[in-house]
């Protein structure tokens, strides 16, 4: 809902830990179609790889972010899911925003 120009591709969470800091990763890439042309093995690799793109991500640094049962990685995805919310609701105010400047030009 806050992110419409996402519905079209696939979404993927990484996750990571780097000493006591959780994180997760928002992820979004466009379908690939798998080409099986027998010269496709010939063709650079990247041309047949997905591109990610990062849309957003949230961490859990020290015990200070950790959720009540002392889960970094809980505590990660819960800020990536409220950075995703605050972030979409901006956006959705900054589209009305510019709809409301284009009227007034």
């Amino acid at each position: 809902m806050y992110y419409p120009h996402l519905a079209s591709k696939f979404l993927e969470v990484h996750e990571c830990v780097q000493g006591i800091t959780n994180f997760a990763f928002l992820q979004a890439r466009d379908c690939v179609a798998v080409d099986r042309e027998p010269e496709t093995h010939r063709r650079p690799r990247e041309n047949n790889m997905a591109k990610w793109e990062l849309v957003a991500s949230g961490r859990s640094g020290g015990w200070s972010w950790k959720m009540k049962d002392g889960s970094g990685r809980l505590a990660a995805l819960k800020d990536l899911q409220d950075t995703l919310e605050r972030q979409g609701i901006m956006r959705k105010i900054w589209d009305q925003w510019e709809e409301k400047m284009r009227r007034t030009l």
